[in-house]
């Protein structure tokens, strides 16, 4: 049935991708915690654009702590380029 049915196999990969994405964001998130919610253990670059996509297009998905976790990488990454 997934097979022949392509807009499902679709959802499913784009799923999977984002559960793979969130338990890695996770993992981050619990780092930074243990770190005392450090500036140097933010996500940066890619793997924060990655995670401002994954906010707008799912953002039912993100917790509240996952999305002050991203919206704070943000921040911090806006203030460092402006300096």
């Amino acid at each position: 049935l997934i097979r022949l049915w392509p807009r499902l196999r679709a959802w499913l990969d784009e799923s999977r991708d984002f559960r793979e994405w969130q338990e890695q964001l996770r993992a981050d998130l619990a780092r930074w915690e243990t770190k005392n919610r450090e500036a140097g253990a933010l996500q940066r670059g890619k793997t924060l654009a990655e995670a401002l996509e994954w906010l707008q297009s799912r953002p039912r998905d993100v917790t509240a702590d996952e999305r002050t976790y991203i919206e704070t990488g943000r921040r911090y990454e806006q203030r460092t380029v402006r300096r």
